[in-house]
């Protein structure tokens, strides 16, 4: 199988649609970690957080990852990538959606 993707001159459709996805889903996989940085510099002030507070914010983002990423590859093992793949994205919709309606009626 090797021997026949270095002798292809050019990647196919199908190859290209996998190095897209994959490109995006570890852009979604990681945005949290990049966005929670910002959201904690705009939050510091507005809430009076000391720098001590904003810190442990970050650390727990960044410790809760490491358990969050083998619990979840355990899973996937176990049950299928697909299955928690999808319930992650309900798991994590579901707040979203109802802080996006929450914050349209005020």
């Amino acid at each position: 199988m090797i021997e026949l993707l270095e002798r292809q001159k050019k990647l196919t459709a199908n190859q290209w649609k996998l190095i897209c996805t994959a490109n995006v889903a570890d852009l979604l996989d990681f945005f949290d970690l990049f966005l929670i940085g910002y959201v904690t510099a705009a939050l510091t002030k507005e809430w009076s957080l000391t720098y001590g507070q904003g810190g442990a914010i970050l650390l727990a983002s960044g410790l809760g990852a490491v358990p969050g990423a083998f619990i979840g590859g355990w899973l996937g093992d176990r049950i299928g990538r697909r299955t928690i793949f999808m319930w992650s994205a309900r798991s994590r919709s579901r707040p979203a959606s109802w802080c996006l309606r929450r914050a349209r009626t005020r």
